[in-house]
């Protein structure tokens, strides 16, 4: 019983086995059917599915590159909203600023053209102004010339003692000619110099307003003496008078004749006014235009001692001179 069942066990097994095989084989057949039959298509599969991985991989990429680009462009419209902005502010900034400098550039321009005016005008003024100072300079020096012609023809009439002490006290004068040291040095900087000359003239100067102080002083001096000395003579004349008309009326002549005695005073006593002098003539008694120059104190003394010596047959005591220059 038992191998009965085995013999038929194995039969079966060998049925299916062989009906396993058929199928195996029928399988295989399919198979291979299918798969040439769809080799093409699991090429294209294939193909499709590389593409399709390469397009995802692209897809990805993409996705990447759009998320980058799109903050780019967020962060460049940023940067164009804050740069539109600036631009803006600094558009506003330099119209203002122009406003400002245009405004500017007209009043500058008003400004240049009333200087302009004002600088014509003061032009005017300083061209009339140095037409005057001009005329006032060539009269000063006209003036100058004169005093210096004057001085040096009155230089000719000074004393023995104003010579040497010429107006002012010997103290003063050795003062003036006094060198200082420092004066002898080569000046080394140009402040220097500029005190060097500024000093020089400031000195000379003071030194000619002391001369002319001391002169104004001596012609002061010297017109109070005259007007004393006018006053004395008028009393003199007055005094002769009476002596002559008590000495004609003793000798038994009459009021008429005293009057002939009362000379007038002689031409060479006359003063005459002296419009210039030259200092180039060696002679000084007359002028260029042959007019008579003033007389001397010392032709005048002498003239009134011979009037008085012819009038009164006498002998005058002789007159003191008077000096108001300090004796050394």
């Amino acid at each position: 019983m038992v191998q009965r069942m085995i013999l038929k066990l194995e039969m079966i097994t060998k049925e299916r086995e062989r009906h396993m095989e058929k199928l195996w084989k029928e399988f295989q057949k399919v198979l291979n059917t299918y798969l040439r039959n769809t080799e093409e298509y699991r090429n294209e599969y294939s193909k499709l599915r590389d593409q399709d991985s390469n397009d995802t991989r692209h897809i990805q990429n993409h996705y990447v590159e759009v998320a980058r680009l799109s903050d780019l462009i967020a962060n460049l419209r940023l940067k164009l909203t804050t740069i539109r902005d600036e631009h803006e502010f600094n558009v506003k900034q330099l119209q203002k600023s122009k406003m400002e400098l245009q405004e500017r550039v007209r009043n500058v321009k008003q400004e240049m053209e009333i200087g302009l005016k004002m600088d014509e005008e003061k032009l005017k003024q300083l061209a009339v102004c140095s037409n005057g100072a001009l005329k006032y300079l060539q009269n000063l020096l006209k003036r100058g010339n004169a005093i210096l012609q004057i001085a040096t023809f009155c230089k000719k009439f000074e004393t023995e003692n104003e010579s040497l002490l010429p107006f002012v006290h010997s103290a003063v004068k050795r003062q003036m000619f006094e060198v200082d040291e420092d004066e002898l040095k080569e000046p080394s900087t140009e402040f220097d110099v500029f005190k060097k000359e500024t000093f020089g003239i400031a000195k000379k100067f003071e030194n000619f307003w002391m001369r002319f102080n001391k002169a104004r002083i001596d012609c002061a001096c010297l017109q109070e003496e005259k007007q004393q000395l006018l006053e004395e003579n008028e009393r003199l004349k007055s005094q002769l008078k009476e002596y002559l008309i008590t000495v004609n009326i003793s000798n038994g002549g009459s009021l008429e004749s005293n009057e002939t005695l009362l000379a007038q005073r002689p031409s060479s006593m006359k003063v005459e006014k002296v419009v210039h002098i030259d200092l180039k003539l060696k002679a000084v008694r007359f002028s260029k235009n042959g007019q008579r120059r003033p007389v001397t104190c010392i032709e005048g003394n002498l003239s009134n001692a011979i009037r008085n010596d012819r009038l009164l047959e006498i002998k005058n005591k002789p007159a003191e001179l008077y000096s108001v220059v300090e004796q050394s």
